[in-house]
């Protein structure tokens, strides 16, 4: 998978697993405010925009091995976060 469409937005998600796929951005779920797990490890994910602090109820993020080089300040804002994996990063 190289995109997601921006539909997806408007789904009740509680888990996103996106995990080993083509993305090259952040996909546009910041408003997906019920979401408490985000997987989007292995990917080509190389910023992470402010707007991740919208994700208000996640408590895992797993963003291992996406090329990242830079986090946003935001996350301090997910107060429910109580696992975030960064591994394999820049």
């Amino acid at each position: 998978i190289k995109h997601i469409p921006n539909e997806i937005k408007y789904l009740n998600l509680i888990e996103l697993k996106l995990g080993i796929n083509l993305l090259d951005s952040f996909p546009n779920i910041t408003e997906l405010n019920q979401l408490k797990e985000l997987n989007l490890s292995k990917n080509d994910i190389k910023l992470i925009p402010n707007e991740i602090e919208n994700l208000t109820s996640l408590t895992k993020l797993n963003l291992s091995k996406c090329n990242l080089t830079t986090f946003p300040k935001t996350i301090k804002n997910l107060t429910n976060l109580t696992s975030l994996n960064l591994l394999g990063n820049k």
